[in-house]
């Protein structure tokens, strides 16, 4: 059966994923694909950790990064050789929803993670911004947004970039964008 065309275009497709908690058997929303937060709190768990798996997981998504990089902008090439945003601290989120843009302003590091940068991440052609959260997982501490944990980068299909986020309070963050900036405005 055929379906009536509305004339409305389809929705792009979230690559948020709706799942089931594998401890509490609620739903959980997982946005990072490589990256987990269940992933990322079971390796805190040093009789639990499985360093195969981490391998795994970390050469997977290099290997997928290296296919993707040359197609990547150029700014985000730098952030990837130069910057290190795991341990970061976001420090401010702009969004201009007229504009279709987003700024990100990160305490992060240089790539040895021995110098401090404050950094800020534009993106523009801004289609998608999605944070989510869930109030009963996350590491205790850092209040906010938390430590930025991983972060993920997928080219789509139709041109688009997407950049996916985990903090340590359990949030996660998805930029779905065309174009990007990288700014560095100190170093310490």
């Amino acid at each position: 059966m055929q379906r009536a065309n509305t004339g409305r275009q389809a929705r792009p497709r979230l690559n948020a994923t709706l799942g089931i908690h594998k401890k509490t058997g609620e739903s959980v929303i997982a946005m990072m694909k490589y990256f987990t937060l269940d992933d990322w709190i079971r390796d805190q768990d040093l009789e639990l950790v499985d360093t195969d798996h981490i391998v795994r997981t970390i050469n997977a998504y290099k290997c997928y990064l290296e296919s993707i990089k040359p197609r990547l902008p150029e700014d985000i090439r730098r952030l990837l050789n130069e910057y290190c945003i795991h341990d970061g601290i976001l420090r401010d989120l702009q969004i201009d929803v007229q504009k279709a843009t987003v700024i990100m302003s990160i305490g992060a590091g240089d790539i040895t993670m021995k110098e401090g940068r404050e950094i800020s991440l534009h993106y523009s052609g801004v289609t998608n911004m999605r944070s989510t959260a869930d109030p009963k997982r996350g590491f205790t501490g850092t209040k906010g947004y938390g430590d930025l944990g991983n972060d993920e980068l997928e080219l789509l299909e139709n041109g688009l970039i997407e950049h996916r986020f985990l903090f340590s309070s359990g949030i996660q963050m998805l930029i779905r964008f065309r174009t990007f900036r990288l700014e560095e405005h100190k170093r310490w």
